[in-house]
């Protein structure tokens, strides 16, 4: 039996949710809410079929290695849900914040037997009604590069994180006259990888 297997994307300013598929992309969703985005992929995905779902951010990505250990994990049948560590770079692609390491990311389950999220930022995969029971893989780190973007791109992610959770639409930029001075964002020392 060939799996199939559907990648959810948040797009780079997070404001639009898609399904790859296929070879194909399909725009789901604008983004008022996380786990409602991904709840929207997830359905469509189910309608199209697919087997299992893995979600990446536009600034995440596997090593090949992982994605071969991952596909080994799914086609064992060990479990419905899998979670992966996130390894967190800042400024560039060498330097890391392990203080928040392995940030356990719940993104890739089976499909049609009741996954879901939960959780307008920062959300969380239930099972039907109850947080979902999840394998770790520990070899296969999420590598997140969202806080190497310049400081008004950060900025205004976490000042949209904040509209969302009251409800509020989107901003496109930072408003006019925005003070960045105070905007200290992830300024310590951060371990280099050679």
């Amino acid at each position: 039996m060939r799996l199939r297997i559907a990648q959810g994307l948040i797009s780079r300013d997070e404001t639009e949710v898609k399904l790859y598929f296929d070879g194909l992309v399909k725009k789901v969703g604008t983004i008022t809410d996380f786990g409602d985005a991904r709840n929207s992929v997830i359905r469509e995905a189910e309608n199209l079929k697919y087997d299992w779902m893995v979600f990446l951010d536009s600034d995440e990505e596997l090593t090949d290695d992982s994605v071969r250990i991952i596909k080994r994990y799914i086609e064992s049948g060990t479990s419905q849900a899998y979670a992966l560590p996130r390894l967190e770079f800042v400024n560039d692609r060498k330097h890391y914040d392990d203080s928040v390491y392995p940030d356990w990311q719940h993104r890739i389950f089976k499909l049609g037997v009741g996954f879901n999220y939960r959780g307008g930022v920062h959300e969380s995969l239930f099972k039907n009604d109850g947080l979902a029971e999840v394998v770790r893989i520990i070899r296969c780190p999420i590598y997140h590069y969202g806080r190497c973007m310049p400081k008004e791109f950060i900025a205004l992610k976490y000042l949209n994180y904040e509209r969302i959770k009251g409800g509020l639409p989107l901003l496109e930029a930072l408003p006019e006259g925005y003070d960045l001075t105070n905007a200290k964002l992830w300024e310590k020392e951060i371990p280099f990888i050679p």
